[in-house]
């Protein structure tokens, strides 16, 4: 499928149906991408205006203290309190793996005095004797933390490719931290993305996947050719991993080529299953993703049929959704779900929208 696309200047080209996908052309996708994303941000912030604060800073001082709880959010609900650094640092040197790994991410965030040497004290512990070989995991952790306050270290990111087939994912969120700061890479990004690309090259589909944000902040055009290939495949897994993947770049920089690639599949995919997961606006329009979505309350599956009326609540307006499930009840032969469509209709029946 790679001579399927070309790249033209700052345009993705489609052979196969001679459109040019340019920014200007993809600019109502543009504006359909933003409207989502003030939408889910609204959301987001709705929710978290809503939570409780969480934990005291006394309470979370006594939880590090002792080592057998460590709640994120109170963490950071607490970073301006002068006692919670320090605290973090001595949890830190006595810390097990599974309270490690949090802890050197949250000093990688907060920063502050002595949290930077902190890290680098405990990554050379961690390089030590057996635990070298026992605990990749934290020591990938902890050389991402230090790259999130020294971007410059090349020690940490000569560790993180040593570390390379377990820490694949550390090193796509480090790369993707970087794109956000000022267009310069320093050196130890550079040797980063010299590896991610190589090692890309022979990975699996599963880390190839993880490692796509920043391949495509990397080469976008190499990367979604790929992308491409890999979405002819008749290994129904390995199109789902890719699709699932390209679906969560649509809110990235590179989402007008990505909208290509994934526009370009989702119309010859014919899994239902795959295309109730992945075909959503502003991938697909309104009107496809309404079709998707009768076909999956006709499916056999009645896993499918549920995942259907989960996406018909969430994407279609009531109007729509009523219509769709009457239809579907005239012969919803499952009674779980009957009854299940028959609640929702009556709650879509109360809804504003037509």
């Amino acid at each position: 499928m790679k001579e399927k696309f070309e790249l033209k200047g700052r345009s993705l080209f489609d052979r196969s149906s001679q459109l040019q996908f340019s920014p200007d052309a993809l600019a109502s996708a543009d504006r359909s991408i933003s409207s989502v994303s003030q939408l889910k941000a609204a959301w987001e912030s709705s929710e978290t205006a809503n939570e409780p604060i969480g934990r005291s800073i006394e309470e979370v001082l006594a939880d590090l203290e002792d080592g057998h709880r460590f709640d994120h959010a109170s963490v950071l609900a607490n970073h301006d309190d002068p006692r919670l650094r320090p605290a973090l640092i001595s949890a830190l040197t006595s810390a097990a793996a599974d309270k490690l790994r949090p802890l050197a991410a949250t000093l990688g965030r907060l920063g502050g005095e002595g949290a930077l040497e902190a890290l680098h004290a405990c990554l050379t512990s961690l390089r030590q004797g057996e635990a070298r070989e026992k605990d990749t995991r934290s020591q990938a952790r902890v050389a991402q933390a230090i790259l999130s306050l020294d971007p410059d270290c090349t020690e940490a990111s000569d560790i993180l490719i040593d570390l390379l087939d377990g820490s694949i994912g550390a090193v796509a969120k480090v790369l993707a931290a970087e794109s956000r700061r000022p267009p310069m890479l320093t050196q130890a990004h550079q040797r980063l993305r010299v590896a991610l690309r190589q090692y890309s090259d022979g990975a699996n589909v599963r880390q190839f996947c993880i490692a796509l944000p920043a391949l495509v902040q990397d080469n976008t055009y190499a990367a979604l050719s790929k992308c491409a290939d890999l979405l002819t495949s008749s290994e129904r897994t390995t199109r789902e991993r890719v699709g699932g993947a390209l679906s969560q770049l649509i809110f990235s920089a590179s989402n007008q080529s990505v909208l290509v690639v994934l526009r370009s599949w989702l119309e010859e995919e014919a899994d239902v299953r795959l295309l109730l997961e992945c075909a959503r606006p502003p991938a697909v329009s309104t009107s496809r993703a309404e079709s998707i979505i009768r076909s999956g309350l006709g499916h056999s599956s009645p896993s499918i049929r549920d995942r259907a009326a989960k996406r018909l609540v969430e994407e279609l307006t009531p109007a729509s959704g009523r219509r769709l499930l009457k239809e579907a009840l005239l012969d919803e032969p499952d009674p779980f779900l009957r009854d299940a469509f028959g609640r929702l209709l009556q709650s879509l029946e109360g809804s504003p929208g037509g």
